[in-house]
């Protein structure tokens, strides 16, 4: 590997192995992009999840945390430690996807080269005018006439195919034999060259020599001018390709042609300094996932099922009397002023959208609508401005992720060979991937409160499915473990595959652009003539409907039903509380301890139950259950327990006195 400027070259051959490789180094970068995203977004969520003891000191002073689902809100409750940790992890990526794309770039190269139009005696070495054809450094027509020999022999077909492309790697100069050579004007004719640009515009028309017979439109019968009023060579060669042996060019009929061939000089480079940023960063997101592995302390509640398992351990006392709380009731009583007291069994159909405020999906659809509008617009704007042919034809032909002159955006030029021009580049490249990335996380979140809302339905006996167990961070028994992803896996895989899927496409939408310019002498060392970046329509086109799609996905799993019966607690820690008052015997903490490696439901207690408090059992009287409602049924409860449970009535109050004792 050689070194210049702190870039390293790690392949050097022809342009397509290099678009090639390239490609691949990209979804393999996009591919470990992808899962340290998702693992640091995972430890962001463990140091997020409140500590039993953040959620007491929380509920003593009337605020609710989110449970099972990365969340703002709770960095004002949990330890400074911790919070200063989340943003580090947090801060982190941003960087990270800004220019974690850039670590490998390709450079390509292409070869300016004259285009000698001569008769077989040139090729034999026979005198020309040298008056008329001197030899300059650009275009050495003595050293060019001596190697004629050594010059591949094309035919008209192949010469076109060579010669008809943005970036003339392996060849240089070009003897086009003409047949019929004129007479009394010696062995060479003419000398035309065929330069790439250093500034592309709309006008530009590559290897236009090759279609310069004025006929040749008519010939072909290709289609169509263009703005300027003339039908630009790329439009016509594959026509001319079709009747070669009548190829005309420089105004002569051509035999066949010369072609000197030479070495590919396309990279793949690597950036050391835009590695050593992402390494740093890196380190940092090690030293948070090892604090968080062995320094966290206190264990978090990350799962609803931890949350229901502390609960029903250590009961806490705050949420007695609450047993139907909802998540909804919960954020209205915030505002109004919390008195706890019975509540009327009314339940309604959910659907899975209700999981999630509606703070949630307006953020999250505003954000769908930003960038889908934000990636047409420059679909728009880069259709618009392509260089050379404007039309989908043209812009479907750049592919994906592909440095063409087309679709290059010029007026960028950054000069120099080295970090400087690259990471300015990258900057601007990349800055796409952060805001994707964003769109992922909040995504993910919104997934996961719904699934989390399900499982915690699921446990309701009206949803008749039985009693379940907890899914919890450490499972003990019969206990279920927690998914990876924070996702039943058929939604968690394809969802880190839809992630992965769009960076890849952020990243092939808007790239970095090398191009090495090689002077018609070939001599000049070879060095970065034009740093800037470049787009792809079609990648652009793909991202769009990948972001519809995941849009559709979205919207379709959010109009599914959930479970029936139980309300709606979501990710609200008071809520899945206040379910968690279950009656216990005389040994209740053995209990306790027992009810949580065991199957749970959610539902009421059976008629005839007796509930009394601990405190007053010496004392127990039948006025304790005189307590009744309207209609003169008594005030019943709702909770998550292993007894066998019954279907709450409909209209009935529900409640519970502080200790309750089933007997």
């Amino acid at each position: 590997m050689d070194m210049q400027g702190g870039i390293w070259m790690v392949f050097a051959g022809s342009c397509r192995q290099t678009e090639i490789k390239d490609t691949w180094v990209h979804l393999a970068l996009n591919v470990v992009a992808t899962v340290l995203l998702a693992s640091s977004n995972y430890c962001m969520q463990l140091l997020s999840s409140p500590s039993r003891n953040e959620i007491d000191h929380a509920h003593a002073n009337r605020k609710w945390l989110d449970i099972g689902i990365p969340s703002l809100r709770n960095l004002g409750s949990l330890r400074k430690k911790k919070v200063v940790l989340w943003w580090t992890l947090g801060m982190s990526s941003i960087p990270l996807h800004l220019v974690y794309n850039s670590i490998f770039y390709s450079a390509l190269a292409t070869n300016d080269y004259n285009v000698l139009y001569a008769s077989e005696d040139f090729v034999e070495g026979a005198p020309y005018d040298t008056t008329k054809f001197p030899d300059t450094r650009a275009c050495n027509v003595t050293d060019i006439q001596s190697r004629a020999k050594q010059f591949q022999v094309l035919s008209n077909k192949d010469c076109i195919h060579a010669y008809a492309k943005d970036f003339v790697e392996d060849r240089r100069n070009v003897i086009v034999v003409v047949k019929n050579p004129p007479a009394n004007q010696g062995c060479l004719f003419k000398i035309a060259d065929n330069e790439f640009p250093a500034v592309i515009t709309t006008k530009y028309d590559p290897f236009s020599w090759i279609c310069d017979n004025s006929n040749v439109v008519n010939q072909t019968g290709a289609c169509c001018e263009n703005e300027w009023g003339f039908v630009p060579c790329p439009k016509i060669t594959p026509k001319l390709l079709n009747m070669a042996d009548q190829w005309s060019t420089g105004g002569f009929q051509v035999d066949r042609c010369l072609s000197e061939p030479v070495e590919s000089r396309c990279h793949l480079h690597f950036s050391l300094i835009l590695m050593g940023v992402v390494l740093g960063f890196n380190v940092l997101k090690v030293i948070g996932i090892w604090f968080v592995a062995f320094r966290m302390g206190e264990a978090p509640l990350v799962t609803t099922g931890d949350a229901i398992q502390s609960f029903l351990r250590d009961p806490d006392r705050t949420t007695e009397g609450m047993c139907l709380a909802s998540h909804a009731s919960v954020v209205a009583s915030s505002k109004l002023g919390y008195s706890a007291m019975p509540m009327r069994y009314s339940p309604r159909q959910h659907r899975f959208y209700e999981a999630a405020s509606w703070r949630q999906w307006s953020f999250l659809l505003g954000l769908f609508v930003l960038l889908g509008v934000g990636t047409s617009v420059f679909l728009a704007l880069g259709i618009r401005h392509l260089m050379g042919d404007r039309t989908i034809q043209n812009a479907w032909s750049i592919g994906v992720g592909n440095v063409r002159p087309q679709n290059l955006i010029m007026g960028w030029n950054l000069p120099g060979y080295g970090n400087t021009s690259i990471a300015v580049s990258t900057l601007i490249a990349n800055t796409p991937q952060a805001l994707f990335s964003f769109l992922y996380v909040c995504y993910n979140s919104l997934f996961t409160v719904m699934f989390l809302s399900r499982e915690i339905l699921r446990f309701g006996v009206p949803a008749g499915r039985g009693r379940k167990y907890l899914r919890v961070s450490d499972p003990r028994g019969e206990q279920k473990s927690t998914y990876f992803l924070n996702l039943p896996y058929k939604y968690g895989i394809p969802l880190l595959a839809g992630s992965g899927m769009l960076h890849w496409l952020v990243s092939q939408s808007v790239f970095l652009a090398n191009i090495t310019i090689i002077p018609r002498d070939g001599l000049v060392p070879m060095q970065d003539e034009i740093t800037t970046v470049a787009y792809s329509p079609l990648a652009m086109l793909l991202l769009l409907f990948l972001v519809f799609l995941l849009l559709v996905f979205l919207l379709v799993t959010a109009l599914r039903r959930l479970p029936f019966g139980m309300p709606l607690v979501s990710s609200n820690s008071l809520a899945l509380s206040a379910a968690c008052h279950p009656p216990v015997g005389p040994d209740a903490t053995a209990e306790r301890e027992d009810m949580v490696l065991r199957p749970l439901n959610w539902g009421a207690m059976p008629a005839g139950s007796k509930m009394v408090n601990p405190r007053l059992q010496d004392h127990y009287s039948p006025a304790f259950d005189a307590e009744a409602d309207d209609d003169g049924r008594g005030i019943g409860h709702c909770c998550l327990s292993d007894q066998v449970l019954v279907v709450p009535e409909v209209g009935r109050l529900y409640a519970q006195a502080t200790g309750y004792v089933h007997y």
